[in-house]
């Protein structure tokens, strides 16, 4: 189940210091992810604002947001972006876009467009995941200069929250919100 490192090439760029017989594991992150999702459906993966989502619920939403990606010709060796802070839809389209066979590459909150727009196409990314509230401060400058962009899609701080909650922040205001407009 283990391969010896001379197998791969890229552990030619590592240290050589490291031991020759080193063995890395062929099991994958997404290996794991989908055993414990099976395994254990109805342990909760994450807390977020009073609410708990489960093996089985990550297993449901990652798997819907991986049949998108792939029904919008995005899979294998193609590049997701996500640009979320620590909601749950983060490690939703995390989980999701792996097992679509794609790459992903975490685009901080916090950069300028400049070096949001850098990032982007960089990295060659053909999907992005982005929160509504940057989409209008910071994508919507750079539109125009992230041609690869295939996809863009969009999740807001209080769309994992209960009802209740999601209700009461809108209303007084402590759930911020973006405008999305179409850009492609």
């Amino acid at each position: 189940m283990a391969k010896n490192i001379d197998s791969r090439p890229w552990i030619n760029s590592y240290d050589k210091e490291l031991d020759a017989d080193l063995l890395i594991s062929d099991v994958t992150y997404v290996d794991l992810l989908e055993k414990s999702m099976n395994e254990n459906p109805d342990r909760p993966v994450l807390h977020y604002m009073g609410r708990t989502l489960t093996f089985r619920d990550l297993d449901d939403l990652s798997s819907k947001f991986a049949s998108y990606l792939q029904k919008n010709e995005i899979g294998q060796g193609h590049v997701v972006g996500i640009d979320l802070p620590n909601i749950p839809e983060y490690l939703i389209a995390l989980s999701g876009a792996l097992r679509a066979g794609c790459a992903v590459t975490g685009i901080s909150p916090l950069l300028s467009p400049g070096e949001m727009e850098h990032q982007i196409n960089d990295s060659n990314a053909k999907a992005l995941v982005i929160m509504d509230v940057l989409f209008e401060k910071k994508l919507y400058k750079i539109k125009d200069k992230i041609p690869r962009l295939k996809i863009i899609i969009t999740a807001g701080v209080g769309d994992s929250i209960s009802p209740v909650k999601s209700f009461l922040g809108s209303l007084f205001g402590k759930i911020p919100k973006g405008k999305i407009l179409p850009i492609l």
